[in-house]
């Protein structure tokens, strides 16, 4: 997805194509969400072998693990998907 992003832009730079501020920030989301999140997992399972570890401490961290995956999950697949639409419907130049 990232090479796919570089090489989108350097060919709009070059046929003279507007450079759109949403479309940039969704899909730099969309490649930084995995890099910052995903990492952080390995740091949470280290909990689960500590002496005092309680169920409610099991559920809340599988709860949190749960929402990070779908955070990353929206913002990686369904946001960028979804681009060109939220772009139309911000910048009604967009079409041109």
């Amino acid at each position: 997805m990232g090479t796919k992003f570089s090489l989108k832009r350097k060919r709009q730079k070059k046929e003279g194509k507007k450079l759109w501020l949403l479309e940039q920030v969704i899909l730099s989301n969309a490649l930084a969400m995995p890099i910052l999140f995903f990492p952080q997992i390995y740091n949470v399972l280290n909990v689960f072998e500590a002496e005092h570890f309680s169920m409610l401490m099991a559920f809340l961290f599988s709860l949190l693990n749960v929402l990070t995956i779908i955070y990353v999950y929206i913002s990686t697949v369904v946001i960028p998907k979804n681009a060109q639409k939220h772009l139309k419907e911000t910048y009604p130049e967009y079409n041109m």
